[in-house]
């Protein structure tokens, strides 16, 4: 699925935009593709109180959690209200990391050695 966006909310676009992304190969075409911090900030400068679906942008984040420059999205985001929403529900479902951490709690392992002596 391509997504073609010409005026993406919250953003303007530029060469500057394109130079940040990616090139892909699309049917044998070398394509500019937004930065995934981009296109979630888009996405979230989307929402307004009439279009207020989660969805699609909680299901991006958990599946590129690892690759999403958490901390670059907050800053572009700051002060959004929909956008502080999202990252309440993304750090309370344990995709994104609470503020000030760099990645998401993990579990922890505990190893317990015990010795026997005979």
């Amino acid at each position: 699925m391509i997504d073609l966006t010409f005026h993406p909310a919250g953003m303007e676009m530029t060469g500057d935009v394109l130079e940040c992304g990616d090139k892909i190969s699309v049917v044998a075409v070398e394509t500019p593709v937004m930065a995934l911090v981009d296109i979630l900030r888009t996405k979230l400068h989307a929402l307004n109180e009439h279009a207020l679906d989660y969805s699609s942008l909680l299901g991006i984040a958990r599946a590129l959690r690892v690759q999403i420059d958490w901390q670059q999205l907050r800053d572009c985001v700051d002060g959004f209200p929909y956008a502080t929403a999202f990252f309440t529900l993304a750090e309370e479902l344990g995709i994104a990391p609470r503020r000030g951490r760099a990645e998401p709690p993990q579990p922890s392992r505990v190893r317990v050695v015990t010795s026997v002596a005979s």
